[in-house]
């Protein structure tokens, strides 16, 4: 590969977060109360991951099959990433919510799932199937129900006080 004097590389100076843009470009990070901002952080890995899903059935249409397997397999870990942060995070939401324990995180059992490969360089994965939509489905499912449970915990929060 050639190195071609109009490519852009890391320059110093330049930085990585930037308030400058034009409109649409520029999120804003850290906005409203605490509880909206948890709720579009959390919900942030999954609209994510669900849009990446949508995507890739609308490429359906106009591209061959080898393509789009080609895109699930690339796209699988960084959606199953984001479906399980969003799981995680809910469920730290609602434990922090409601329960009276400190909370001390234990993080030993999820690294399979957020990394390619162990901490001894080992692949977690060896050429294993995941029907991601499938996996879509669930996860909706799981939303359905996060959203039923959590006004049913702060009525049973607001009885005990």
């Amino acid at each position: 590969m050639l190195i071609n004097n109009n490519d852009d590389f890391p320059q110093k100076g330049r930085t990585f977060f930037s308030a400058n843009g034009k409109e649409f470009e520029v999120a804003q990070v850290g906005h409203g109360n605490e509880m909206n901002q948890m709720l579009d952080y959390v919900h942030g890995y999954l609209f994510s991951a669900n849009a990446l899903l949508d995507q890739l059935e609308e490429n359906k249409k106009y591209t061959t099959k080898e393509s789009i397997q080609h895109y699930l397999n690339i796209y699988a870990m960084p959606i199953i990433f984001m479906y399980r942060q969003y799981l995680e995070l809910s469920l730290k939401e609602i434990y922090l919510e409601y329960s009276d324990a400190s909370f001390e995180e234990q993080d030993e059992k999820s690294f399979n799932l957020r990394y390619l490969f162990d901490k001894k360089l080992k692949l977690n994965f060896q050429n294993e199937k995941i029907n991601l939509y499938n996996l879509k489905e669930r996860m909706i499912e799981i939303e359905d129900f996060l959203c039923y449970v959590m006004p049913l915990l702060d009525i049973k929060k607001q009885i005990t006080q």
